[in-house]
């Protein structure tokens, strides 16, 4: 392939809003709270949400048009959510409500 088709490819790429890599952001659910109670991610990014503690949890969510209501997650199980969107969501545990995250799309 020759670097005019690379060059051409790669700023296609670039306008048409798409990320080029996308990030994976781990989030641990311990002693009844999540490891961060706010977060930043691009466009394209992907939050996994951890179950480190010794009770279930759940991951829920209805922001912004993204609806998101995980199974229940055991310790050690976990569950991803890839956002395409910018906006904020607040994501919070649906059996234990006062366990929230506000994640901001960019």
């Amino acid at each position: 392939m020759s670097l005019r088709i690379i060059i051409i490819a790669a700023i296609a790429l670039f306008l048409s809003g798409v990320p080029a890599f996308a990030a994976e952001h781990v989030v641990d659910q311990k002693d009844l709270a999540f490891s961060v109670d706010a977060l930043t991610v691009a466009v394209g990014d992907t939050i996994k949400f951890t179950n480190s503690d010794r009770t279930t949890h759940h991951i829920w969510t209805s922001d912004n048009g993204l609806n998101v209501s995980s199974p229940a997650l055991k310790p050690g199980d976990s569950y991803s959510v890839k956002l395409v969107k910018a906006g904020t969501y607040t994501f919070q545990c649906h059996i234990h409500p006062k366990m929230k995250i506000v994640v901001t799309v960019q």
